[in-house]
This record gives structure tokens, sequence and C-alpha cells, in this order.
């Protein structure tokens, strides 16, 4: 998290809310979020849904950030996802790959959409 929260924050606009996932996060879990000092919404990879999205859309969120593991191989970027995809970058620290950062723009969608 301390990796993909540096990636986060140099290649999120500071303001913008960002709905942050990982294999682990939960409603309440601010780790991702404070290491990119972005605010916005924890949520589990596999609680992120097109409903889901479009709810935390019409509260403002702009951007989506998922961090996934080689280390839990069944949490992936939801496929509804793919179309929306800005960035892919892998997550290093000391030459070893430790993840890779998925980041999504959701500036397109109108305000309630669902993508």
């Amino acid at each position: 998290r301390v990796e993909a929260g540096r990636l986060m924050a140099d290649r999120l606009p500071p303001g913008e809310l960002v709905i942050a996932c990982d294999h682990a996060s939960g409603y309440s879990d601010p780790r991702l979020l404070h290491r990119a000092d972005r605010d916005g919404w924890s949520v589990a990879i596999a609680d992120l849904s097109p409903e889901r999205l479009a709810k935390l859309r019409a509260f403002g969120a702009s951007r989506v950030a998922i961090v996934t593991s080689p280390e839990h191989p069944g949490f992936d970027p939801p496929a509804f996802l793919l179309p929306l995809r800005s960035a892919e970058l892998p997550i290093e620290h000391g030459g070893r790959r430790l993840g890779t950062l998925f980041l999504y723009t959701l500036s397109p969608l109108s305000a309630g959409a669902a993508p």
C-alpha cells in the first residue's frame, strides 16, 4: 500500500474523490487512501459493482484505483471497468514486483450513470 499510495499521489490530481480497492480493503480501511493523501471510499474488489460505482459517482467519485497482488491472484479488477482504464502501473520496491495499480477515470460518465 505504501508504494501504491505513492503512485496514486503522483498520478491522481489532488482534490478528486477516489474509490480505492484492494484484496483486503473494507469500508473503514483508510490505509490506501491515506498513503495517497487522497479522500474517497475504500471498497473491497469483490464488492465493487456497477450499482455501487454509480452510487459513489453520484457522491462525487471521479477515479477508481485498484491494487492487485500476485499473492492474491483471485482478486482482479472487474471487467465492467475496462473501458474506463487510464493506467496500469507496476508496483515495485527494491527491484521486486509487488503488484499492479490500475487507475480508472469516471469523468466521462454522467453523475448518475453506471458504466
